[in-house]
């Protein structure tokens, strides 16, 4: 997979040994980050550098880590959804669940097989997350048609459903990441959690881009909940950034000075 995306970027990568940087979960081990940099130097990487995605969020998203005041980011991907509160260029408080946007997809063709008896897949899933999914209602009701097989007799079949079905669909896998913000608030040092009140909860990652899911975030917390500009690209803009101001790095540390000075 690396190698694909390396040639995807560098057609004549063969050629080329290219500097690479990984986001990676901040709870990932020693063993599985060696993993990761070693896959990345057999797919032709001349250097590597592994970050905590949450970190390359934050940094993607222009918030000024290096300042001594605490931010919180949660960053909602496919897979997993990391969320940290970051100081002086550091995570202090990180914690990752694998409850992201896939689980969204899941929730919504188990809660359609149960409820319509009707069987769809996960591109039909998705498409009803991102035209009408949402996490906090909503006075306008939204309604779409959908196409899959009837449960119980194998034919085709189509039928409507609307926007408070997938809210209803989305409740476990929402409140799940919902649950981790306010654990994560509950131990964090106060005076950190002063600044993020001050400052608010960012938001990146495709996922984050569920409707209502930042209302519904700061209703249940108390704290106003921000979505990052290009939320789907903070990371990779985050992981660019960092190499571009650790240009001559010779380990994977998390090296990170200067970048906003």
């Amino acid at each position: 997979m690396i190698r694909y995306f390396i040639s995807k970027a560098l057609p004549r990568y063969r050629f080329i040994k290219p500097r690479m940087v990984i986001g990676i979960p901040s709870t990932i081990t020693e063993v599985e980050r060696r993993a990761v940099e070693e896959c990345a130097y057999k797919a032709g990487a001349r250097e590597v550098a592994v970050i905590p995605e949450s970190l390359a969020a934050a940094i993607g998203a222009d918030i000024p880590i290096n300042e001594p005041a605490g931010h919180m980011i949660c960053d909602i991907g496919g897979g997993t959804t990391e969320i940290s509160v970051i100081s002086l260029g550091d995570m202090v408080v990180s914690n990752a669940i694998r409850t992201a946007g896939d689980d969204f997809d899941e929730a919504i063709i188990k809660y359609v097989r149960s409820e319509l008896n009707l069987i769809i897949g996960g591109g039909a899933a998705e498409r009803l997350k991102i035209e009408i999914g949402n996490a906090f209602p909503d006075k306008n009701i939204e309604k779409v048609e959908i196409k899959g097989t009837d449960a119980s007799t194998g034919l085709p079949k189509r039928l409507e459903i609307d926007s408070e079905q997938i809210r209803e669909a989305l409740k476990i896998p929402v409140f799940k990441i919902v649950d981790e913000i306010k654990s994560i608030l509950a131990v964090t040092p106060p005076e950190l959690a002063a600044d993020i009140v001050e400052n608010g909860i960012v938001m990146t990652g495709g996922a984050s881009l569920l409707k209502g899911f930042h209302k519904l975030i700061s209703k249940e917390t108390g704290v106003s909940a921000i979505l990052a500009p290009s939320p789907i690209d903070c990371v990779a803009l985050g992981a660019g950034k960092y190499f571009e101001n650790t240009k001559g790095i010779e380990n994977t540390r998390i090296i990170y000075n200067n970048l906003n000075g």
